[in-house]
Order: structure tokens, then C-alpha cells, then sequence
């Protein structure tokens, strides 16, 4: 074989292993992009309702009433008390659709849906219970329990927190909540 040949063999070789190297990274971005374009799918959700309840297993009375918080796609955000023998109108009031919106991608971008329902940790005695839950596209999951220990769980909550609870709002609803207590109490 004269040097000629030798020379175009190993050059078409070349490229045949530069074009193969392309086309192996364009597959590989073309699987990047479905599935973003199948997680994106998975957000395309118009209607959605999240809720976070609370309770405290300590301190007064008033702390054990469970309390909830709950904002839709729109943005409507309500606290309301979970109680029988206390009767508090809910506070209202609206955050950015897209803070709602935020807060919604965020749990299913953290297999919200996958998450154990029970995330109790019975080791600690005294603390509180909590409990998100979220509703969309006929499907349904609530997930928490007695001091919940788990860090997916206590990101969602606190990404929750971050967009949709009004610390000014929160404490007006206390306000009147520890009011119709001591009305009820005396």
C-alpha cells in the first residue's frame, strides 16, 4: 500500500470517528430535550389546589388546634382553622399566580406524588404535626404526619413558605384566632 492511500484511510477514518462522535452527541441532546419537553408536559397543569396544615403536640391549647393554608393556581390564598369549637373567618388574600405556579412545579419537580404518605418520626416526643397536600388532574396525595423527618418534605414546605404565606396576614389570622379562644374559654 503506497503512502497515498495509507494517508486517505487513516484521514477517512478520522472523520468517520469525528462524524460518529456528532451524531452520539446530538442523540444524547435530543434525549435531553424530551425529557424536558416530557417534564414540561407533566407541568402544563391549569387547575391545582396545595394545602399545608399544622398543629403543635405542645404548648397551649390554642397551639394543638390545627390550622391550614391553602392557595390555588390563581394564586387565592386562604388560612383557615380546623376546628369545631372555634369559628374564625378565614383571612384571604393573593400572591402572584406565579409564585402559586413556582411553588407547584417545585413539588413535582421533587416526586411530590412519590413520597410516603406517613412521614412521622416516631422518636421524638414532643413537637408538631404537618401535612402538605396537593390536587391536580384527578389525582390526589397528601403526605406528612407527626414531626415529619424528611428533606424533601421540609424543602417543599419551606419553598411553600417562602411564596405563599404572608408572615402579616399569618399573624392577623393568630390575632383573631387567640381572641375567639379566649371568648370561647371564659
Amino acid at each position: 500500500m503506497n503512502k497515498k492511500k495509507f494517508v486517505f484511510i487513516v484521514l477517512g477514518l478520522i472523520v468517520l470517528v469525528l462524524v460518529a462522535g456528532i451524531i452520539i452527541q446530538a442523540v444524547k441532546r435530543s434525549n435531553i430535550v424530551d425529557k424536558e419537553k416530557e417534564k414540561k408536559k407533566e407541568t402544563t397543569v391549569t387547575n391545582f389546589v396545595i394545602s399545608y396544615s399544622y398543629a403543635s403536640n405542645y404548648g397551649t391549647m390554642i397551639d394543638t388546634i390545627p390550622r391550614k393554608i391553602t392557595v390555588d393556581q390563581d394564586g387565592n390564598v386562604e388560612i383557615t382553622l380546623i376546628s369545631e369549637e372555634i369559628k374564625v373567618t378565614p383571612v384571604k388574600y393573593k400572591v402572584d399566580k406565579s409564585a402559586a405556579k413556582e411553588v407547584f412545579d417545585f413539588m413535582i419537580d421533587k416526586n411530590f406524588m412519590k413520597l410516603k404518605e406517613d412521614l412521622s418520626d416516631h422518636n421524638v416526643l414532643d413537637g408538631g404535626s404537618s401535612h402538605m397536600e396537593l390536587k391536580y388532574d384527578n389525582k390526589e396525595k397528601k403526605v406528612g404526619g407527626d414531626n415529619p423527618n424528611n428533606k424533601t418534605y421540609r424543602k417543599i414546605v419551606s419553598k411553600f413558605s417562602e411564596n405563599i404565606i404572608n408572615e402579616q396576614k399569618l399573624e392577623d389570622f393568630e390575632d383573631m384566632v387567640e381572641k375567639e379562644y379566649e371568648k370561647s374559654n371564659y
